[in-house]
């Protein structure tokens, strides 16, 4: 069992807001509003004191793998997979900083990494504004993760890129796009398996529709 947060998801929780414009030279701007509520990082020996018997040892050592396997991970396994990404995320932002402080590109991993790291990795280039809220423990048992989340600020404080100026569309060119885009998407969704892939065809596929919708309620209005 877990004797910390018992009724924790242990899980980061992010919500899109999508903003469509279409100015009177009849270009169109589409902005997204990415706020992300980050999962709190734990200390592996506030876990569980049975973390090293049974299934937990197994879990611990590859998480990710047992979870993609829809097997039942154990909360310490949990907390490894979440220190892990965040561990990640704050190691993408000491890079970007690096490279932008040399006046060179970022680009977000693509491979061998987790969704949430692509997703977040996407905010470091410049094309975002980025900001962070650091929430803090006052207990004095919480020292540690309360250092390690005044470090994570600290870290994003120090992050400056160039910035890249969003791009506008012609709005036939964007419907034109939005129709292909949503035709190909309703294919491959038509033609998907039943495996881990099928909800990010399905979601890619909402995403498509939506934005052909939304494009078609401007072209009428």
């Amino acid at each position: 069992g877990h004797d910390e947060h018992a009724g924790s998801s242990r899980s980061h929780c992010s919500i899109i807001l999508s903003l469509l414009q279409l100015d009177e030279q009849g270009l169109v701007t589409k902005t997204h509003f990415h706020i992300c509520d980050l999962a709190g990082a734990e200390r592996p020996d506030k876990v569980s004191d049975d973390r090293q018997t049974g299934n937990h040892d197994v879990d611990s050592m590859n998480p990710v793998w047992s979870a993609l396997q829809g097997k039942q991970v154990s909360a310490y396994a949990q907390g490894a997979i979440i220190n892990y990404e965040l561990f990640e995320m704050g190691k993408e932002v000491l890079l970007a900083t690096g490279l932008h402080r040399k006046r060179k590109a970022y680009t977000p991993p693509r491979q061998m990494t987790s969704s949430f790291i692509k997703a977040t990795g996407a905010c470091l280039g410049g094309k975002c504004r980025t900001a962070m809220i650091v929430c803090l423990s006052q207990a004095p048992q919480c020292g540690w993760e309360t250092w390690f989340s005044l470090q994570y600020g600290t870290n994003l404080a120090a992050l400056s890129a160039p910035v890249v100026r969003q791009k506008r569309t012609k709005f036939d060119l964007a419907l034109k796009t939005a129709v292909k885009n949503e035709k190909a998407s309703r294919q491959r969704l038509d033609n998907a398996k039943q495996d881990r892939f099928l909800p990010l065809k399905q979601a890619t596929h909402v995403e498509n529709s939506e934005l052909l919708r939304r494009l078609e309620y401007l072209l009428k209005s």
